[in-house]
């Protein structure tokens, strides 16, 4: 049977439409390492949307010290990194410069324009205690002007016998001229947000509401859309990375827990320094039909060495909106399967035991994602739907860990809402979902238009 005619006949049988709304976030996917060099490589910041291509900027080993790297997505892959700014000669920043946040704007230094703003960490000691934060200034995000003394700086002391790192690792945020930023102060033992309006002089300090104290920041983005941020962190030991959303638009709100990534997805075990993928002012960037968001890091072993640029997507619920693209699932047990369609669902025969969808390997914290919202349209004769999962304590499928629901058949698509924290092994890291919509099919289509998660009913 040819696509189209299968397409007509599910048109036929079902009448109705499928709407794609935007879903709850809530999982995590690892796509690989997208940027490899012969040195290590961490703590990204990633920009789309000025010019055609998407640049990133990131810290990196250069043989003596640390220094920051630039480079661009072209279609072929990532052009040759080139170092853009080094250390100092002397001074609080002779040794490593690291852990940049760019963002564009109107700044003023010594009596000249610029349009971007790159604020970074730096010391002056080899492993990297009493860091300080600095900014330094360029118009084609290349060539850089060092402002000179550190803008922020530890509250405590953090010179090298007291074993503090100080202050550093931080984001900044362009909302209409006033700098936005947030840092980590091991002196003061948490995250701290401070202003300015000419991205040199920032006051107003006020300790955010991190769930963790150990954690440190990451990144932050605003979503206009939702009046919300999206921020992300990393644990103390550089090997696991957080995922948050705040109830509101403002910083100081609470901030949700809704995704991870870890060496469950990523098999490394150091997984640090995160950033999103941004507009040039630091709004997320929500890709078109799959709505996925993007997450850059440092992956690799416990040697320094081995560390590249990995990706991940943080996935805001499966739409299956683009023809032939299954993001990352597979089926088993079917008559037919051509994957989505272009009208924003997926549409399989069956006449076998068992026919399931099952998701890629992802990360999902159960605590915030009590709920799987499943869009189905069944026209096969059984109703008896179940939901598998797995979990980092037992990353496998088996009866234990299931969830029944009645899946509704006769024509139309059903939304089905299945409360998970029904099965009391749902908790902890959700690593893998399984939808099996009927216990045995008859030759009947089935559709499946879209798989998200949510917190609430």
């Amino acid at each position: 049977m040819r696509r189209k005619a299968f397409a007509k006949v599910l048109c036929l049988l079902l009448m109705l439409p499928v709407l794609g709304i935007m879903a709850n976030a809530g999982a995590t996917r690892y796509m690989g390492v997208t940027l490899y060099r012969s040195d290590y490589d961490y703590a990204p910041s990633v920009m789309i949307g000025d010019g055609p291509l998407i640049k990133m900027w990131w810290g990196g080993g250069t043989g003596s010290g640390d220094g920051i790297y630039y480079s661009r997505l072209t279609p072929t892959g990532w052009e040759s990194p080139r170092l853009v700014f080094t250390r100092s000669s002397s001074g609080w920043d002779s040794r490593h410069v690291c852990d940049p946040s760019v963002i564009k704007g109107s700044f003023t230094f010594n009596g000249v324009n610029y349009s971007y703003a790159m604020y970074y960490t730096a010391t002056y000691d080899n492993i990297g205690y009493d860091s300080h934060i600095g900014v330094a200034f360029s118009n084609d995000g290349v060539n850089w002007v060092r402002y000179g003394p550190p803008i922020i700086s530890p509250h405590g002391d953090a010179t090298p016998p007291t074993k503090q790192y100080g202050a550093g690792m931080c984001t900044v945020y362009n909302d209409n001229g006033t700098i936005i930023m947030i840092y980590f102060d091991s002196t003061l033992g948490g995250n701290y947000m401070v202003t300015s309006t000419d991205g040199i002089n920032f006051g107003n300090r006020q300790k955010v509401p991190h769930p963790r104290s150990w954690e440190h920041i990451g990144d932050i983005a605003y979503s206009s859309s939702e009046g919300k941020w999206y921020i992300c962190t990393k644990h103390g030991n550089d090997q696991e990375i957080y995922i948050y959303e705040t109830e509101n638009s403002s910083l100081m709100s609470t901030w949700r827990h809704t995704g991870g990534i870890s060496s469950l997805t990523t098999g490394n075990v150091k997984n640090h320094n995160p950033g999103f993928l941004r507009d040039p002012y630091g709004n997320i960037y929500f890709e078109a039909n799959t709505e996925y968001i993007y997450v850059y890091y440092g992956t690799g072993s416990t040697s320094p060495s081995t560390w590249n640029i990995g990706q991940s997507i943080y996935v805001r619920g499966w739409e299956f909106e683009v023809e032939g693209n299954r993001e990352g699932w597979t089926t088993k047990n079917l008559m037919y399967d051509y994957g989505p369609s272009s009208g924003g669902s997926w549409v399989v025969y069956t006449h076998m035991l068992d026919p399931y969808f099952e998701s890629p390997a992802i990360e999902l914290p159960a605590e915030n994602n009590r709920y799987i919202k499943v869009n189905i349209a069944n026209q096969n004769t059984r109703t008896d739907g179940k939901i598998y999962f797995k979990t980092a304590q037992e990353n496998y499928y088996d009866e234990s860990k299931t969830v029944t629901f009645t899946c509704t058949n006769g024509g139309g698509w059903w939304t089905h809402t299945i409360d998970m924290s029904v099965n009391p092994k749902y908790t902890g890291t959700i690593t893998g979902i399984r939808i099996d919509p009927v216990s045995e099919g008859n030759g009947a289509p089935l559709g499946i238009a879209f798989v998200r998660f949510s917190s609430t009913a």
